[in-house]
């Protein structure tokens, strides 16, 4: 398991507090929340599903996966103009 750490203001950190609280959800699970929205939003799942089933561990992911997965993502931005 991996840990996140981030520097926040404290109205930044009371910010993000009242938003997770709003929707009854932990800091956490807002923010993976947003992350899983920006994901499918901007076509990462492509992405996502190749390091799922990648054999490597994740900080070893194969960079041409990655370069397919912007050509395939710039590829459907321009179709969508």
């Amino acid at each position: 398991m991996k840990t996140l750490t981030l520097k926040l203001t404290d109205e930044e950190h009371r910010n993000l507090k009242v938003l997770s609280a709003m929707k009854g959800l932990s800091i956490k699970a807002f923010l993976m929340e947003l992350v899983k929205k920006e994901f499918e939003n901007t076509g990462w799942t492509n992405l996502m599903n190749a390091v799922k089933s990648s054999e490597e561990d994740t900080d070893e992911i194969d960079i041409k996966v990655i370069e397919r997965a912007k050509i395939e993502m710039n590829m459907r931005n321009e179709n969508s103009k």
